[in-house]
């Protein structure tokens, strides 16, 4: 049996001034659903936000027209956190060959959000890796320079998402080593 009730929102972020359009189907209007963008969902833990129900439909499909029409003018705005309205891609994202960060995100491990450049995922985590860094060996203080994370994961056997964690600072060692990025 399908949701009773269909309708379409808009999540705000005021101190942002960013905003993310959606339509949810639910049985239950009291279930806690405050929309789940796939490429943003840090967002919602980082930043406050405040959701509107714009509109209650008949059917799903009422509400998704209306949700990619609502989409469509904002898709190339940069406050607008949505990438794609199913049918269009946003300029960012045909940048990257029609890749939408959902799609990025969908393959790839989680990685942190870059608030500055709002990225999640892979894309900022692959910004970290890039950057030089120093293995220290705790147990005899030897140093061990890599070019990045993938390299320095790759020829000393590490975890990589441990090493990331050690790196921006969530561990302070993995497997005897320390890290230090090479500006450190």
């Amino acid at each position: 049996m399908g949701k009773r009730h269909h309708y379409t929102y808009r999540v705000k972020f005021p101190e942002q001034g960013w905003w993310y359009w959606g339509m949810h189907s639910t049985n239950d209007l009291g279930d806690g659903y405050c929309g789940t963008p796939l490429t943003h969902k840090e967002k919602w833990k980082w930043f406050e936000w405040e959701m509107e129900i714009l509109e209650f439909f008949d059917t799903r499909d009422e509400a998704w027209e209306v949700e990619h029409r609502l989409i469509a003018p904002d898709l190339n705005n940069p406050n607008c956190l949505n990438e794609s309205n199913g049918r269009i891609t946003s300029i960012e994202a045909s940048s990257r060959g029609g890749i939408t960060r959902a799609e990025i995100h969908r393959k790839q491990k989680k990685g942190f959000f870059d608030p500055e450049t709002r990225m999640i995922g892979t894309v900022a985590a692959n910004k970290v890796r890039s950057r030089p860094l120093v293995l220290e060996r705790i147990s005899d203080g030897e140093l061990f320079p890599f070019p990045s994370q993938r390299k320095a994961s790759k020829e000393l056997g590490l975890t990589q998402s441990a090493l990331s964690g050690v790196v921006n600072g969530t561990r302070k060692s993995h497997k005897g080593y320390r890290v230090y990025n090479s500006g450190d």
